[in-house]
């Protein structure tokens, strides 16, 4: 059922908080223990674990490390068992629980349960993982920062809403327990959480269209008329996960390239043109694309760019930052629902 969220459902106590544009993810900074240490950790709606690098976990630990030892507000937690998970890419973490004071912004929460890596494998940043309570990997589940936010009074509402920007803007924006309305344009457009299939709790929503316009303004259609698939809106994800013959296709349009090591490159001079990602039936809300945001710079200098969408490997159909970044999304827990709007960018 399509609904719209009202300014008056919006009119609560909320924290908003600048995510710093990293090219391949966006962070959120944390102050951690007493006396604080800065962390920066990559903000993940796909996944629930909070999570940081301790002494000695890494080799290339981007957004500094946490110890323990020097905090006298952090606690071992050994009830919640070892600290262990791992993400779609394999890529792993384990390590042991503690309890801590954790500022955000201008708010300050006690007793946050987060993982202190001991061992990581090919990860970069410590991760926020904001996705449904009771995904977390612990064997004892606990509060996730969410809660803890709404709990302590920080936030009024199980919500927060992003706003990712363009991928040339320095920074996006989170609202723990709110939304912006000057982010977006027209209706910010409710959807029901679609219920998961298996024993993973994901923020996932119906997915019904797909086409391309291109500079002649001739439009192409990329799915049947009868597409009714879950995708998950991922922020942890650069990239969006589309069914294969539709990748096809669109390597095809592109020009795309796969290295030697497996990642997809386009050219940076991407022709004018958008595409038209249509969620809930008839569809209730249309999200436009512009071509310019499925070529991801390239930091590594080699002239080519990262294009926006990988081929699906499995089941699964991920959204990630080359989607986000043009859509304004609020994360309601308490109904529910994910809403879209198209997002202003600057």
């Amino acid at each position: 059922m399509r609904q719209s969220v009202s300014q008056r459902d919006v009119h609560r106590r909320d924290l908003p908080v600048t995510l710093p544009n990293a090219d391949y993810q966006y962070l959120i900074d944390l102050d951690i223990g007493t006396p604080a240490q800065s962390i920066s950790l990559a903000v993940d709606t796909g996944s629930s674990d909070v999570w940081v690098f301790g002494p000695s976990s890494c080799t290339a630990c981007s957004g500094g490390v946490f110890d323990p030892t020097q905090s006298s507000t952090g606690f071992y937690e050994n009830d919640l068992g070892d600290f262990s998970t791992s993400y779609y890419d394999n890529t792993t973490v384990t390590g042991y629980y503690i309890t801590v004071t954790v500022t955000v912004a201008a708010a300050t929460v006690t007793g946050v349960t987060l993982g202190v890596a001991t061992k990581t494998n090919s990860l970069y940043w410590s991760i926020l993982g904001i996705g449904f309570d009771g995904a977390e990997a612990s064997q004892v589940k606990h509060n996730g920062f969410l809660d803890d936010l709404y709990k302590q009074g920080v936030i009024t509402s199980h919500s927060y809403s992003i706003h990712l920007d363009d991928q040339d803007a320095a920074s996006g924006t989170i609202i723990f327990g709110g939304v912006d309305s000057t982010r977006y344009s027209g209706e910010l457009v409710s959807l029901p959480i679609v219920p998961y299939s298996d024993s993973v709790p994901r923020l996932q929503v119906t997915w019904t269209s797909l086409s391309l316009t291109d500079a002649s303004d001739t439009t192409t259609a990329l799915t049947q008329s009868d597409l009714s698939s879950p995708v998950i809106l991922d922020t942890g994800s650069t990239t969006a996960i589309l069914p294969v013959d539709i990748f096809n296709e669109l390597a095809s349009f592109f020009g795309v390239h796969q290295a030697d090591n497996g990642v997809y490159t386009v050219p940076c001079q991407v022709p004018e043109g958008y595409f038209t990602f249509g969620f809930g039936a008839g569809p209730a809300i249309t999200i436009q694309v512009p071509f310019s945001q499925i070529a991801v710079p390239d930091i590594g200098g080699s002239g080519t760019c990262l294009f926006g969408f990988q081929p699906q490997a499995d089941s699964l159909i991920f959204f990630g930052d080359s989607f986000l970044r043009s859509a304004y999304v609020y994360y309601d827990f308490d109904a529910s629902t994910i809403s879209l709007a198209q997002a202003k960018t600057t």
